[in-house]
């Protein structure tokens, strides 16, 4: 299994898939990509998916979680935007309606 990333709001019991991580030749983090060979910050869907998570939770604390993280399974079970399991909400249902 490949490493993935999540943005994770505890209170509100969300996380938003980030995708995989790409690293510098130093370790750090250059960006992410949930398509194969394309950077998130190039896809204005995306990019609203950000904003309006960043709005939902404003005033909770927000974590980057990685699916390698020790305590990961402390967040595993929460609704993920963008997922595909039931109960979960997809990029385009959860912007619809939204001005941001």
């Amino acid at each position: 299994m490949s490493e993935s990333a999540y943005l994770v709001c505890r209170p509100r019991e969300v996380m938003l898939p980030l995708g995989k991580p790409i690293r510098r030749g130093d370790g750090a983090i250059d960006h992410f990509n949930l398509a194969e060979n394309a950077r998130n910050s190039a896809d204005a869907r995306l990019n609203k998916v950000v904003w309006k998570f960043l709005a939902d939770c404003a005033g909770h604390p927000i974590e980057i979680k990685s699916s390698y993280d020790a305590d990961f399974e402390s967040v595993a079970a929460f609704k993920e935007i963008g997922g595909d399991e039931i109960g979960e909400v997809g990029f385009d249902e959860y912007v619809a309606d939204w001005a941001g």
